[in-house]
């Protein structure tokens, strides 16, 4: 059986929940994988069985145990890793934060900014159904070498009119061991692109 390695991991709200239920459930989830995370990369000892009604408190003791079970001790782990969980409640992302996880999406504030924003420039409806719709646009991480040669020097407006021969529009970047850069300072300064490197677009997810 092949065995696959991720670079992020995303939880999402349960739908239909009160906002504590639906928040306890999401940061047990990152908590959880979190812990065999760790446990991963220390490569623990084999662990007692895990059923649904563990107890959170036990569960956290038994998961490094766990994970080491799980995966086998050879499986190499990417050293950039995002934990990112969706929250509801604005009291929970005191817990998340001091439970170590790498960032949160408030889905709630998130979409009352959008209504805001529409309300004060009503012309940035169209780019945001877009955006959001189930179909068309959306916003993509490309490998860079869909747009230049390895090693190859270019400066991002360079980059963006490449992707514009694509039908898409770059709004920003990551390079390698980097973070994400949106809307560069810098355009027209030249920069060698490399495997490793991305461009973030707004594009087609589909278009390969």
């Amino acid at each position: 059986m092949s065995t696959h390695t991720f670079s992020s991991v995303l939880v999402l709200a349960t739908e239909g929940d009160r906002h504590v239920t639906s928040d306890s459930r999401a940061l047990t989830s990152l908590l959880l994988v979190r812990d065999i995370r760790q446990a991963m990369r220390t490569r623990a000892a084999p662990p007692p069985s895990l059923t649904l009604s563990t107890t959170l408190s036990t569960l956290h003791s038994a998961l490094p145990a766990a994970a080491a079970a799980a995966a086998p001790s050879a499986l190499p782990l990417p050293a950039d890793f995002t934990l990112l969980g969706e929250i509801l409640d604005s009291e929970t992302k005191d817990l998340v934060a001091m439970a170590g996880i790498s960032d949160y999406i408030m889905s709630n504030r998130l979409m009352a900014k959008v209504i805001a924003m529409v309300s004060e420039v009503a012309s940035v409806a169209p780019i945001l159904d877009i955006l959001f719709a189930e179909e068309g646009d959306e916003i993509c991480v490309r490998d860079v070498r869909r747009y230049a040669l390895p090693t190859e020097a270019l400066s991002f407006f360079s980059m963006g009119a490449r992707a514009r021969a694509r039908r898409e529009v770059a709004i920003g970047y990551k390079r390698r061991g980097g973070g994400v850069v949106l809307n560069p300072e810098g355009k027209h300064e030249r920069m060698t692109w490399d495997e490793g490197d991305f461009l973030i677009v707004i594009g087609e997810m589909s278009d390969h």
